[in-house]
């Protein structure tokens, strides 16, 4: 837990603008799931997680720059299909990334790029910004017995940087997660292991597009309401 207490310590400068419709969003999704679920007369599951991710790590390893994150997710799903063991779940994950970025090799800024001097002193630095996802994605889970689960996930949303690197421009991007985890279910209560790959890019929107990727565990809990 020390990681999210430095991390939230630290003196950030946000963007009131995006955080302001980040927040908008999430209650939006938020009050159109538990409408759904009501009307479907489904459990609607809330919780949160809290996850490491870094760059320099399988299956990924590039040697251009380091990145990593530390992050706070909130869970919202509810079922839509269930089957025997087998069930699909729709997940909306309003997230937090505190990210840490350096250029490692200079020499991915080009003598070609304008100012290229300037921006290889900039980001060979070690820094800091913020991310703000809203990533909307699916559950597929299979129960072991009575209360393990094992699951697959995939989602997708839009986010926002609160800082350029020489791979991606601040402002808007895509945020996509590919997760594997295990649940433990205990009454109402959800305890989770997750490991998961994220992949952020601005699908060539917007240039440099290279992108940033990440493999990370989490931690979490979630209420049946």
């Amino acid at each position: 837990m020390n990681f999210l207490v430095i991390s939230l310590s630290r003196k950030r400068t946000l963007s009131p603008i995006n955080y302001n419709q980040w927040i908008l969003s999430t209650v939006l999704l938020f009050a159109s799931l538990s409408l759904y679920s009501q009307k479907m007369e489904r459990p609607l599951r809330l919780g949160v997680h809290i996850g490491y991710s870094q760059q320099d790590v399988f299956p990924f390893g590039d040697e251009d720059y380091a990145h990593t994150s530390r992050y706070i997710k909130l869970q919202i799903g509810t079922p839509i299909w269930e089957r025997q063991r087998q069930s699909l779940e729709v997940l909306v994950e309003p997230s937090v990334y505190f990210v840490e970025h350096q250029l490692l090799n200079l020499f991915f800024i080009k003598p070609s790029h304008p100012n290229f001097q300037e921006n290889r002193e900039l980001f060979t630095q070690n820094r800091s910004y913020q991310e703000y996802a809203l990533n909307l994605g699916l559950i597929y889970a299979y129960s072991l017995n009575q209360n393990f689960k094992t699951y697959g996930l995939i989602s997708v949303g839009p986010m926002t940087a609160t800082a350029d690197t020489e791979r991606q421009r601040k402002g808007f991007s895509f945020s996509d997660i590919l997760g594997i985890g295990m649940r433990y279910e205990l009454g109402k209560w959800n305890y989770d292991l997750r490991f998961s790959l994220r992949h952020v890019s601005s699908a060539n929107l917007r240039r440099p597009n290279n992108g940033h990727n990440n493999a990370g565990i989490e931690i979490g809990f979630s209420y049946n309401l």
